[in-house]
């Protein structure tokens, strides 16, 4: 589920990034923006997840090996 709500952004937010030179037709479009934004900021923290997963996990074992 999560795959598909992430690719449904992307795709929205691609005509504010194909044209992102026409002024105009972007600040009438505003919605493709912020798809742009919650899209990329969905990709970071995507990203970013299994590590802060594996950096979770690793302070638990440490803590509790004390």
């Amino acid at each position: 589920m999560r795959t598909i709500i992430v690719l449904n952004l992307l795709l929205a937010a691609t005509a504010a990034f194909a044209h992102p030179g026409h002024v105009g037709e972007v600040s009438g479009h505003t919605h493709y923006i912020a798809f742009g934004l919650i899209t990329m900021a969905a990709l970071i923290v995507l990203a970013l997840l299994p590590t802060a997963v594996r950096i979770h996990r690793a302070r638990l074992a440490k803590r509790r090996a004390r």
